[in-house]
């Protein structure tokens, strides 16, 4: 298919999706969004728009199709439903998805950059994932393989890294701690449901809905079978990078020294604290699956190495020397070398709820008689 508006426009008739009194009686605006893919935002006047994906390439056609398949899924779970895009047209052989256009919506890194990190926006947030993973739970194995990912690897022997983000890599200070927590967290995976796999705020949206707002999330195209701590870390990274200090002026220290911002990770866990809370202990609220007793380690495990899995995407984007870079790599460190205080954080948060809930739920005891029988 041809990337032009024109040519959008024109498949998007011949499929129905869009009608000849769309674009003649009422009006079609097409704006083009692309980016790692070719996108476009479909308006058109007094009624739902669009949004359009079409692959670049064979991998992007192999992401789309992942995409695809798990709002397919989705859409057969009722609590997971509400929280996706409705499908308008979807071609996996061509690399095409089209939903509906979510308007009025804003993320939740927007809504975060204008007001900060608001408690009640990620307990939303919360609910959402444990929508999500309890719903596709059944799904986990089928046909997909359960992949750790690749910023897990990212410090062993022989790991496959680009020469520029090497340079990030080597001068990275406090490696052998960072290594070891990666380790422990590959260790740590347990593919237990679909998961996002690219949990951001960013795929993250309040939508205004009928019924009030709603939380959804979108772009599942790294979706597959994964531990679901790994989305809730990707949600707890963006809340300690929000958090965290402003960029050093020194992206990266020179191993030994003690990294360009030391206690960074703990001054930006009881600043983020509160959102932190919210998302926690309204995922451990509603989740209907057993949890187990290492959840919350490995949230703080994956927080790191989303940390770092940052870093390295932003020294890609803007170059090795890019301050964020250094400010992300050092709270990678300090996480990763030392998750404990997260995980404990974590721990009381996960539980706290569930257990309340339970007691609250639990019948009464039997009452004593005036001779202190039951």
């Amino acid at each position: 298919m041809e990337a032009t508006s024109g040519a959008l426009v024109r498949r998007l008739l011949d499929a129905g999706a869009l009608s000849a009194e769309d674009v003649v009686g009422r009006g079609v605006e097409v704006l083009d969004r692309s980016r790692a893919h070719r996108l476009w935002m479909v308006r058109v006047a007094d009624r739902e728009g669009l949004m359009v994906k079409l692959a670049a390439d064979d991998e992007g056609r192999e992401r789309i199709r992942r995409e695809i398949e798990t709002y397919r899924l989705g859409a057969r779970a009722p609590r997971l439903a509400c929280r996706l895009p409705r499908v308008r047209l979807s071609d996996p052989e061509d690399g095409l998805l089209a939903i509906e256009l979510l308007e009025p919506s804003e993320t939740l890194h927007d809504r975060a950059m204008g007001r900060g990190l608001e408690p009640p926006a990620f307990a939303a947030l919360g609910t959402a994932l444990a929508d999500a993973h309890d719903s596709l739970e059944r799904f986990a194995l089928a046909g997909r393989r359960a992949e750790a990912p690749w910023v897990l690897h990212v410090l062993e022997p022989g790991a496959a890294v680009s020469p520029e983000l090497r340079v990030v890599l080597d001068r990275l200070a406090g490696r052998d701690r960072a290594a070891h927590g990666l380790r422990r967290a590959r260790e740590a995976w347990l593919p237990e449901t679909l998961v996002h796999g690219d949990l951001k705020l960013d795929n993250c949206l309040e939508v205004e809905r009928p019924g009030g707002p709603a939380t959804m999330l979108v772009d599942w195209e790294l979706s597959g079978p994964g531990d679901p701590a790994w989305d809730l870390g990707g949600a707890v990274e963006e809340c300690l990078a929000f958090a965290g200090p402003p960029p050093p002026a020194a992206p990266v220290s020179h191993p030994g020294s003690s990294g360009p911002s030391a206690g960074a990770a703990a001054s930006a866990l009881t600043r983020a604290a509160p959102a932190i809370d919210g998302l926690l202990g309204a995922y451990g609220q509603a989740a209907a699956r057993p949890l187990g007793p290492s959840f919350p380690h490995r949230v703080a495990l994956f927080a790191g190495a989303r940390l770092l899995q940052a870093a390295l995407e932003y020294a890609s984007r803007d170059g090795e020397k890019a301050p964020t870079v250094g400010r992300m790599a050092a709270l990678a460190v300090e996480v990763l070398a030392e998750p404990e205080p997260l995980a404990e954080a974590a721990e009381q948060t996960l539980y706290a709820r569930r257990a309340a809930d339970e007691r609250a739920m639990a019948p009464p005891p039997p009452l004593l008689d005036a001779e202190g029988a039951r």
